[in-house]
């Protein structure tokens, strides 16, 4: 196989890599957000929204695993 085919191959492997990655990257960085906030004695109710980003990146996240096509 030459450079450029393997290339061609390799790239949307990458790209679902990086994907997956930068996700992962979103969810720790709401995590630690939410700890910070609940550390300084956010409440419950102010942290609704955040909770709600954090669970929609992991949804995301789960999406992109499972593939297209699947349920």
């Amino acid at each position: 196989m030459t450079a450029v085919a393997q290339s061609a191959v390799l790239a949307p492997r990458r790209s679902y890599q990086r994907h997956v990655a930068a996700l992962l990257d979103e969810i720790e960085r709401r995590r630690l957000q939410l700890m910070v906030f609940r550390a300084n004695g956010a409440l419950p109710a102010g942290l609704r929204d955040l909770k709600a980003e954090l669970q929609a990146v992991r949804d995301e996240l789960a999406a992109t695993v499972r593939g297209p096509g699947r349920a």
